[in-house]
């Protein structure tokens, strides 16, 4: 079963054989596509040419755009990633609030937001840019280390949050917190529907690269 076909079990709550895999990768792309972070965030082609070599080597069934280099590159990658990995599902990247980028990320097709929230950050207009998503119907996953995003997703109309540790009885679509570090999951989910795999943030270059295609194999490979 292929990515996109997954994320849209996942949106309806519809139980799975497997939860998708949406590793957020940022810096650690470029260290495996050995491309400057100054070029792939710059350049759509090269970020969607390194994300589809990123995308195979991590056996990612979600592929996310606009982690290094915005909004306006992200939209600008995903035709591009679209044409390469038509089986994969697409994820876009947005700033908490940024309203226009969430339009942008709809219109060009993605399949699945990633809205990020830091610490000190506010979170005026989460509502509106909920409501602009839905427009689209693209679902909202609120990525807010160091925060309760549990609660301030579904306070503010998101479609879930990424959490460290799942219990599995969180509201909305949920994503679980692996650690980038190692292959350190049982590959048991704490459910079998609204949940998929995920880093608590995006990825960096000190990331253990073998260990996560090992990682990878095991969350999709053998629960194909």
């Amino acid at each position: 079963m292929d990515g996109r076909t997954l994320v849209r079990l996942m949106t309806a709550g519809t139980e799975m054989a497997r939860p998708p895999y949406a590793p957020l990768v940022g810096e650690l792309a470029c260290a495996m596509g050995q491309v400057p972070v100054g070029a792939f965030a710059a350049d759509p082609h090269i970020q969607a040419t390194v994300l589809a070599q990123v995308a195979a080597a991590l056996s990612a069934d979600v592929i996310t755009v606009g982690v290094l280099g915005g909004v306006s590159v992200g939209v600008e990658t995903v035709p591009r990633l679209r044409a390469v990995r038509a089986d994969a599902a697409l994820g876009g990247w947005v700033d908490a609030g940024d309203v226009a980028g969430t339009r942008a990320y709809g219109e060009a097709g993605v399949d699945l937001l990633f809205v990020s929230l830091a610490v000190n950050d506010q979170d005026r207009r989460l509502r509106t840019q909920a409501n602009a998503a839905a427009f689209y119907g693209v679902p909202t996953i609120l990525v807010a280390p160091g925060r309760d995003a549990v609660v301030t997703a579904a306070a503010n109309g998101l479609s879930g949050a990424v959490v460290a540790e799942p219990k599995g009885d969180e509201p909305g679509i949920v994503g679980a917190g692996l650690r980038p570090g190692a292959a350190d999951t049982s590959g048991e989910p704490p459910r079998r529907h609204s949940f998929f795999w995920t880093f608590a943030a995006p990825a960096g270059a000190e990331a253990a690269v073998d260990d996560l295609a090992a990682l990878g194999r095991d969350l999709v490979g053998s629960r194909a």
